[in-house]
This record gives C-alpha cells, sequence and structure tokens, in this order.
C-alpha cells in the first residue's frame, strides 16, 4: 500500500509541475541520471545563472524537503559559477545545466556512507535521493550584473531625494504640502497607485526607505535589494508604518513623518534613538 501511495504520489508531483510522459534518460557530465520530461527551446542554464525553481526531495518513500508551500511557490537559486563548485558538482547543479527555462527534470544521486550518517535511522540504508523540479525562469549572469547596476543607481536616487526632504522637512517647506492624521502620522502621498486598495489582513511586499530627522539612513530594503512581506494592519510593524500602507493602493508610494508615538516611543532600535521621529519613504507592490 505505501509503495502504491508513493507512485500516486510522484505522478501527483509530476503533473503539478508540469512533467508528462515517461521522458528522456540522459547521463550527466558527473555522471547523474537525469530525466528529461520536457525539452524547451528557452534560455539555457549556465553556471553563475540564477533559476527560479520548484524542487522536491525524496530519499526512499520520504519526501525529506519541498520548495516554499509545498512546492507550489518557487524558490530562488544561484548556480554558481563553475569554478566555486570544484570536481565534485552536486546533482541539481549538474542536472540543470542540461535545461531551458520551462523545463522539469528528476535527477538521481547516490547517497555515499557519509551522507547517509545525516539521514534519520529509518532512512539510513537508502542509496539514493531523488530530486523532482520545474525551472520557471532563468536569469544570466550579465542579466544579474545589469539588475544589481538599475538597483544602485535607483537607491542613489531615492537617496538623493529623501536627504531633499530632509532639508526641506526640517525648514518647515513641506508644511503646506503634509496632511495629518488623528495619530500624527503626517503624509506626502506622491502616487495613490492604481491597484486595489491595501486592505487589513492582506499578505502584502513593500519596498522602503527609513531614515531619521536629521537625513541619517538606519535601513533600506532597496539597500538590500529584498522586499518586505508582512501582513498589513495587524500588529507585524510599527503601528506608523501599519498606518501608512494602508493609506495606498497596489502600486502606490508616499513619504511618512512618524512621531515616536507611532514609532518605537521611548525605546531605541540600533541606530535608531529614543523618542526619534521616523520618516519613511514606501512603495506598496
Amino acid at each position: 500500500m505505501r509503495n502504491i501511495f508513493l507512485s500516486l504520489f510522484t505522478m501527483a508531483i509530476l503533473f503539478a509541475i508540469g512533467c508528462g510522459g515517461n521522458g528522456t534518460e540522459v547521463k550527466t557530465n558527473g555522471d547523474y541520471k537525469l530525466t528529461k520530461f520536457t525539452n524547451n527551446d528557452g534560455p539555457k542554464v549556465t553556471f553563475g545563472d540564477k533559476m527560479m525553481v520548484s524542487l522536491k526531495t525524496f530519499v526512499g518513500d520520504s519526501m525529506v524537503a519541498s520548495s516554499p508551500n509545498d512546492g507550489a511557490s518557487p524558490q530562488e537559486v544561484l548556480v554558481p559559477p563553475r569554478e566555486q563548485l570544484g570536481e565534485n558538482i552536486p546533482a541539481l547543479f549538474d542536472a540543470v545545466t542540461y535545461l531551458s527555462a520551462g523545463d522539469s527534470a528528476l535527477v538521481v544521486e547516490k547517497l555515499d556512507s557519509t551522507k547517509r550518517k545525516f539521514l534519520p535511522p529509518s532512512l539510513a540504508n537508502e542509496t539514493e535521493v531523488r530530486y523532482y523540479f520545474k525551472i520557471h525562469s532563468v536569469t544570466s549572469a550579465a542579466d544579474m550584473e545589469k539588475e544589481q547596476a538599475e538597483a544602485k543607481a535607483r537607491m542613489l536616487s531615492i537617496q538623493e531625494k529623501m536627504d531633499q526632504i530632509a532639508k526641506d522637512y526640517t525648514s518647515g517647506k513641506l508644511d503646506s504640502q503634509l496632511k495629518s492624521t488623528g495619530s500624527g502620522l503626517k503624509t506626502l502621498i506622491e502616487d495613490q497607485g492604481s491597484g486595489a486598495k491595501v486592505e487589513k489582513g492582506e499578505a502584502i511586499e513593500t519596498h522602503y526607505y527609513g531614515m531619521l530627522r536629521d537625513g541619517k539612513m538606519f535601513d533600506s530594503s532597496f539597500r538590500r535589494g529584498q522586499t518586505l512581506e508582512f501582513i498589513a494592519g495587524m500588529g507585524n510593524m510599527i503601528a506608523g508604518y501599519d498606518e501608512a500602507v494602508l493609506m495606498l493602493n497596489h502600486g502606490g508610494k508616499g513619504i511618512f513623518f512618524m512621531p515616536s508615538g507611532i514609532a518605537y516611543g521611548d525605546q531605541s532600535g540600533g541606530p535608531i534613538p529614543p523618542n526619534s521621529e521616523l520618516i519613511f519613504y514606501i512603495e506598496v507592490l
């Protein structure tokens, strides 16, 4: 019964990630057994590229790892440059160089005695690990460099803008443009956004640039190149940030001035001193 369940489950995986048929078996340069279920003509994967991949990993009858949301959401994987991998290239990195964006495949890797030591006792006698995966997209090393350069230029542009905002705010030049809420939040909406209104309890992504009243930046998602994800209006963020995002639509952006009472109050937070007014530039994706 267990083997029947495994077979059905494996078929479900293949269907879910777009596989079909028996596939084509090849041997990789690293002597891994690769089964290609598709053969797309999209961008080929090469060492140094970035991929978005859905992945499920099996040892014996047990799934030991999966992409986020049980494989429903692809994860970002960077294929290291060839020179960093040495002689023994891991199975997944070796296999993907035979594939293109949109391809689905299975690669099998032998488990030696050293690797089996890290398995639970019930799997200690297994001899191989199987990776079922689909490559959703491929970004070349050259394109990544271009993206990084564009992100750096954007970060510098936002920093210059916010430096000027801090000066204009402290000098009173912005007073006539600002609107205040009952909490003391002051707002300067640049673009309301053309998407749906952000709703309380909704999972959202934001980019932000945060600074003190004197213009000193204390954090920026633009600098990290990673958005901030959270549930809007549920207290996961400081009160001022929660209030700010609920004033925007998706695609919206604005500058928000938060008194300490709706920021960190009399508590310090890293580079943020107690009782600090904070200024945020926020974009809701």
